[in-house]
């Protein structure tokens, strides 16, 4: 499967996910039919994430989780930051 840990953080720009989002065996996002999410991915293998871009004066939700050879983890719960 994987020979090492991939972490991953799924940001969503001006509101949380719905719980209907979910991640796949392998690490995918999976949408919910009809969702208006923005959502900021990064998906390199490292623990240290950089998002660009970002708009001031907008909240962000950032999610995290783990895929290793013992499987996926469930989303982080979402910790709240607005750019500035």
């Amino acid at each position: 499967m994987w020979d090492q840990s991939f972490y991953s953080c799924i940001v969503s720009e001006g509101k949380p996910l719905d719980p209907s989002f979910t991640i796949g065996a392998s690490g995918q996002l999976k949408f919910p039919v009809g969702s208006t999410n923005v959502i900021y991915l990064d998906l390199n293998h490292e623990r240290s994430k950089k998002f660009m871009d970002l708009t001031n004066g907008v909240k962000y939700w950032f999610y995290f989780y783990v895929v290793s050879t013992v499987g996926v983890t469930s989303l982080s719960l979402a910790v709240v930051k607005m750019c500035v």
